[in-house]
């Protein structure tokens, strides 16, 4: 699966980069994890054994804890990227969404770089509108969730093959 770099996110020491992809579904092989995910020990672990950190400890160690939070941060602190489940959510799904925890509002709604990846997704949606023609065969590559594809007016193209 081709990844789009989003954004960058300083956790434990690391930069974490967040890529484009979508909700985790179990069949998607590669993002099936051996494990149930990590317990937020395991993190708090690596980021106390970090000689140099982006933020002071005690910051780093709260951005850790409001990360592994909500559903979507532990996904990120797990996978070090995004799936096209959480790609769907981080550009569709998520900003809609009312009561989200502190971080993820930001994440989803500030990140510079989520904003940009909105913004080109709309972009690429009106072009692909734009060149719909009846008859047509399309693919979404990288492969996903087809959202760019599904999403699309097909009221004025008929025999369309996705």
């Amino acid at each position: 699966m081709g990844l789009k770099l989003l954004s960058c996110i300083f956790v434990g020491g690391f930069i974490m980069s967040t890529v484009i992809a979508s909700e985790p579904h179990a069949a998607l092989i590669s993002h099936k994890s051996n494990h149930e995910g990590c317990p937020l020990s395991v993190y708090q672990a690596r980021l106390e054994s970090k000689d140099t950190l982006a933020l002071p400890l005690e910051e780093e160690k709260e951005l850790l804890n409001q990360l592994y939070a909500f559903e979507f941060g532990r996904f990120l602190l797990e996978h070090k990227g995004l799936n096209g489940y959480w790609t769907a959510y981080a550009i569709l799904h998520g900003p809609r969404k009312k009561g989200l925890p502190p971080l993820e509002q930001w994440i989803l709604h500030h990140a510079p770089v989520l904003k940009a990846t909105r913004e080109r997704f709309q972009i690429f949606r009106r072009q692909l509108q734009k060149h719909l023609k009846s008859h047509m065969t399309m693919a979404s590559i990288p492969c996903g969730l087809m959202d760019d594809l599904l999403g699309l007016d097909y009221t004025k193209a008929s025999d369309v093959t996705l």
